[in-house]
């Protein structure tokens, strides 16, 4: 046993000889309240959602009304002639003979299928597929200028409607013929069984 250091009491020596000193545990850190994630909900505008509105398409469409709302400011207090549908009809023809003396026979083909019909101010062209379409919003403003000093009705306007074109069948032997016209008229059917009918001859 070691001797306690001078001028210190044997006694209080060992207490301090016998004091281990005890590891504190941290206290666990406090946690903040994480902040509420909020989930917004973006509304997307029908008009532009995938697949509905291009922009080119959009554009395209905003540029025409705006020539168009150009064009009726220009055309105001000119003079609105009314004129019968033989009147229209010759002034149609016309400008058909004119594209074809010009070479744009592509258009005067488009015009003459076209079958076009007037309802008021309205003249509605029938048309079979898009390059009739690109050739008529071509040429439109120039046969717009033609029908309306030539019926001196600054009114007129040129729509279109596309038409379906149903593909045409053609019927080689007898039996397409036949069954062709039995979807026609049911009753040979009855009568080709009745009777023993062979329809390949």
């Amino acid at each position: 046993m070691s001797a306690a250091p001078k001028g210190e009491p044997a006694e209080e020596a060992t207490v301090k000889a016998q004091k281990v000193p005890t590891e504190k545990t941290p206290n666990p850190p406090v946690q903040e309240p994480k902040p509420e994630i909020l989930k917004k909900r973006i509304k997307i505008d029908a008009g532009f959602q995938s697949g509905m509105v291009s922009i080119k398409g959009f554009k395209k469409k905003t540029e025409q009304e705006a020539t168009e709302k150009t064009e009726a400011e220009a055309l105001l207090g000119k003079p609105k002639t009314a004129f019968t549908e033989e009147e229209f009809l010759l002034a149609w023809n016309n400008y058909i003979a004119q594209l074809k003396e010009t070479g744009k026979s592509s258009f005067a083909s488009t015009m003459e299928v076209g079958a076009p019909t007037i309802e008021g101010e309205n003249v509605i062209v029938e048309i079979e597929n898009t390059v009739q379409e690109n050739e008529l919003n071509t040429e439109k403003t120039a046969l717009l200028g033609y029908l309306r000093s030539t019926l001196n009705n600054y009114s007129i306007q040129l729509k279109y409607n596309k038409v379906e074109v149903k593909e045409q069948t053609n019927y080689y032997t007898n039996r397409d013929r036949f069954n062709r016209l039995a979807e026609l008229n049911p009753t040979l059917l009855a009568f080709k069984k009745r009777f023993n009918l062979e329809t390949d001859y």
